[in-house]
């Protein structure tokens, strides 16, 4: 169905007369992107029932993940915008679909960073339930690694080892087996107890985290739990894997850990996927060193 769709919505463009084939091209390329990743994560292609914020959002972050620039997410945006447009025109859906998602236009240099206060409240889960012990164990793991979502979900229960405080993920590259904090072992520990209470038959081949049916958490399900924190608390920066990840990075620098560990930490190929960290560093490092002048303290002359 997507190669037909894809050549209508070609056409569609071409006779609007208003875009250039670069533009159009460039239009192509992120539909197809939208649809393989359709097909990768088993969604239906034979409707549009995906077609929502809630999606559009998840994809956002998963380029952001793939660490595409603020400019291809823009313009990604546009793409579904005008592909919406595109469906509605040609009755192919009932109504316009209205998808709202923000980008900055540099994302560099506006990240959204937690304060270690707010990371307190995000990480201060009341534990009741099997689901409490599991995002109280998530958000934990999220602060001490900043794990992706991908390879969160996909850890399975005898990737972790509480007695010695270590923890092995699968990445593109090869597993990789890191250390975990004290708190996070903890959460671990507890939500591995709670989780071996209500399914006793759990075998160590299972996925860590379950949903509340006692199936694998899907993405999805995973990008609802930090929604739902958000809401909680009633943030008002958005809470999301992505700047969850980019405040434990600021954290650690700003605490004089080494930037080759960080980059070792959060399993980033090489030392300059740091550089827009250290940019933000700079940027506060200044507004400090403004908020704090020895001017302030010093008396305005009488004329």
């Amino acid at each position: 169905m997507s190669e037909t769709v894809l050549k209508n919505f070609n056409e569609y463009l071409l006779n609007r007369k208003e875009f250039s084939t670069n533009t159009i091209n460039s239009y192509d390329r992120d539909l197809k992107k939208i649809f393989l990743y359709l097909e990768e994560k088993g969604y239906s292609t034979q409707d549009y029932s995906w077609l929502n914020e809630e999606f559009i959002s998840r994809y956002i972050d998963y380029l952001r993940e793939k660490e595409y620039s603020s400019a291809t997410l823009s313009r990604t945006i546009s793409t579904v915008h005008i592909f919406v447009e595109y469906l509605w025109f040609e009755k192919i859906i009932p109504n316009r679909v209205n998808i709202e998602v923000h980008i900055d236009k540099d994302e560099h240099a506006d990240l959204v960073i937690f304060t270690r206060q707010e990371i307190s409240k995000i990480l201060a889960i009341e534990t009741k339930n099997l689901m409490n012990y599991r995002d109280k164990a998530i958000f934990e793991l999220s602060y001490s690694i900043g794990i992706k979502p991908t390879e969160c979900i996909n850890i399975e229960l005898g990737d972790v080892n509480t007695n010695i405080g270590y923890i092995k993920y699968k990445k593109k590259d090869g597993y990789r087996t890191v250390p975990l904090n004290r708190e996070c072992v903890e959460a671990l520990e507890n939500y591995i107890v709670e989780l071996k209470k209500e399914y006793p038959e759990i075998k160590d081949n299972s996925k860590l985290f379950l949903n509340h049916d006692g199936e694998s958490i899907s993405r999805q399900g995973f990008w609802k739990i930090f929604k739902k924190r958000q809401q909680d608390l009633g943030l008002t920066k958005e809470l999301n894997t992505m700047n969850f990840r980019n405040s434990l990075a600021i954290h650690l620098l700003e605490d004089k850990v080494p930037a080759e560990e960080v980059q070792e930490l959060l399993g980033l190929k090489n030392i300059h996927s740091l550089k827009l960290y250290f940019s933000s560093l700079e940027g506060n490092k200044s507004k400090r060193m403004m908020m704090n002048h020895p001017r302030k303290t010093i008396k305005k002359k009488k004329k």
